[in-house]
């Protein structure tokens, strides 16, 4: 039950990202509905479909440090990429935005001081970019929780990211990998453009 209430609460979370950006994206003459008439699960994305105004939202969330199980008493690191196209197609995104959430013991947080990202996929540099560092919360176990966010990224660098065989990041002092379930993720939130 605990497993299922923690994916619910990180899907809100990128529901909650996703949100803003749909309301920046239209007048403010429209209603502005933050419950999509329907969601679908693709192979680790969520699709959700908004009315008013008609919108897709397209997102991928998961740990790519710490798991399910153990976030109550383990740092862990979390990652949602997520686009958004207006109308009930899903076509193909100018960008796609990466946010990363990060809980730690630690009572400053992890990455105030260094909050460097560095994205190699196949052994190359694909991204090396400074985060844009939301503001902090309380864990509820003496430690931080931080937002991250990654400048925009263009569609066609996702879609490197999403394809390549091997994805190393960096962020701050900390190296993690992406792995198969993580990037099988990215590639069905691929997949769903055009379909």
């Amino acid at each position: 039950m605990k497993r299922h209430r923690l994916t619910f609460y990180l899907f809100i979370f990128s529901v909650l990202l996703v949100v803003p950006e749909l309301q920046q994206e239209f007048t403010s003459g429209q209603s502005r509905s933050g419950q999509p008439i329907r969601t679908i699960s693709r192979g680790g994305a969520t699709v959700s479909y908004y009315e008013n105004p008609s919108a897709v939202a397209v997102a991928a969330t998961f740990y790519v440090i710490g798991n399910q199980r153990n976030f109550r008493w383990r740092d862990f690191l979390a990652l949602s990429a997520t686009f958004v196209v207006q109308g009930q197609t899903i076509t193909e995104p100018d960008s796609v935005r990466l946010h990363l959430v990060s809980s730690t013991r630690n009572k400053g947080g992890k990455y105030v001081a260094n909050h460097l990202l560095t994205i190699l996929t196949d052994r190359k540099i694909l991204l090396e970019t400074d985060l844009v560092v939301g503001s902090a919360g309380d864990n509820g176990r003496g430690g931080k929780i931080e937002v991250l966010e990654v400048p925009p990224i263009p569609f066609k660098q996702f879609t490197a990211l999403s394809l390549a065989k091997e994805v190393k990041m960096k962020l701050g002092s900390t190296e993690f990998k992406l792995r198969k379930k993580h990037l099988e993720a990215l590639r069905s939130m691929l997949r769903s453009v055009n379909s």
